[in-house]
């Protein structure tokens, strides 16, 4: 297989296939620890796991000293490593501290300041050396353990701690989060209806969101969008064009889920981008050079309004799940978007080589058409809700999917 130029300068080329797995072994890695760091969680605290996924993002410095595609590939699988404790505890953690009128925004920021990292290393790094990136990267863990050293452990997770008295736990219950003692395992998650209609919602949502192309198009922008007559609009820049619009959605769009609500967020947004997808696969049916400047219009309009889908998610972890079962709810979730994004950078770059482009922005405007489908069919509202109003909505869904199934069986009966 041909190999591509050394374009990002790690000192050796690649083939079209040690890429795919050099992008995919992050997701790989962000797929194999979260249900860890649901274990952990419970065990140490969330404090403590954000400070293991912190020591996890520095193995990549072993990289400078041994720089063999090995080395990359064990590099990408611990920063994916990391990036799935971080994920899946910090979702946990801000819904755990958040008022119920702000926790929508609060959970918000979070994918806005991973954009604002990602935008950085897109922007600074085509300008320094790769040693140089990999010793800075590496400093940020350690700023991090520093400042947030000064930042106080989960109450909820305190509250389960037998050490903690009946007036902090009673403050605690005030705020509307379940504090019984139930079970405590994975298989909670699925014994008890109510549960397993939440689940069907993070699962489904949790999914869609990475199959729907996000992370595939930030990393393989370049490879898969044409150039044009305009500077600065053509494939070397296609990525950081598709995180600044990101930004720019997230940064005006941060406090759309407190006000709008959480479904019609998610429908918009998984709407718009269907439509801004369709047009792009059009173009590369017809592709014309004197129009190629269309596709960045419409890949603007997909990034601008991609923040529901990738918010909206998280959200639903912290909301729609007792506290007992929240870790493993928050880990099953962060497994499935790391499934979904193994799945589209595994193959995306493939079947733009030997299919069509049009081909697989068809599919992501279908992946995300459905999720706009789910959203009105099976996604309710829980924006300023509490968890007992949250919990009686689910009972009551699942009270009358069960009079629809008994109905049928007598219908069959009869």
């Amino acid at each position: 297989m041909d190999t591509e130029p050394d374009l990002e300068h790690i000192g050796f080329r690649l083939n079209t296939y040690q890429i795919s797995w050099m992008t995919c072994l992050l997701d790989l890695g962000n797929a194999s620890s979260p249900i860890l760091a649901c274990i952990v969680m419970k065990k140490i605290g969330r404090k403590y796991s954000l400070y293991i996924s912190a020591c996890f993002y520095c193995i990549p410095i072993l990289f400078l000293v041994y720089q063999d595609i090995i080395c990359l590939y064990i590099a990408r699988f611990s920063v994916g490593f990391a990036k799935g404790i971080a994920m899946t505890t910090l979702s946990l953690y801000i819904s755990e501290i958040a008022d119920s009128r702000i926790r929508g925004t609060l959970v918000a920021f979070m994918s806005i300041y991973m954009y604002i990292g990602l935008l950085s290393v897109l922007l600074v790094g085509p300008y320094i050396s790769l040693s140089t990136l990999s010793i800075t990267l590496c400093i940020l863990p350690f700023v991090f353990m520093f400042f947030f050293s000064f930042v106080p452990e989960s109450p909820y997770y305190l509250a389960t701690k037998d050490h903690v008295d009946e007036e902090f736990e009673a403050i605690v219950r005030k705020s509307g989060v379940d504090m019984k003692e139930g079970g405590s395992s994975f298989m909670e998650l699925f014994q008890n209806p109510i549960n397993r209609r939440a689940m069907f919602i993070v699962f489904v949502t949790s999914a869609l969101n990475r199959l729907g192309g996000i992370t595939s198009l930030i990393i393989f922008a370049p490879k898969t969008f044409p150039d044009t007559n305009i500077p600065l609009l053509d494939p070397a820049h296609s990525s950081t064009i598709l995180m600044l619009s990101i930004m720019a959605g997230a940064v005006t769009q941060y406090r759309v889920p407190d006000i709008l609500g959480r479904k019609p967020f998610l429908a918009l947004s998984s709407i718009l981008d269907c439509i801004a997808l369709i047009f792009i696969g059009v173009y590369f049916i017809f592709p014309s050079s004197d129009y190629s400047y269309v596709v960045y219009i419409f890949l603007i309009m997909y990034g601008f309004f991609v923040t529901g889908v990738g918010a909206v998610p998280y959200i639903f972890v912290g909301e729609l799940f007792p506290m007992n079962i929240r870790c493993e709810a928050s880990a099953f979730s962060a497994v499935f978007m790391a499934a979904g994004s193994t799945i589209t950078n595994k193959f995306h770059l493939l079947l733009v080589s030997f299919a069509n482009t049009s081909v697989v922005m068809f599919i992501y405007a279908i992946l995300n058409f459905l999720m706009f489908a789910f959203t009105l069919t099976y996604v309710f509202e829980t924006r300023c809700k509490t968890f007992e109003e949250i919990q009686t909505i689910l009972e009551k869904s699942v009270r009358k999917e069960e009079r629809k199934l008994h109905q049928n069986e007598r219908s069959l009966q009869e």
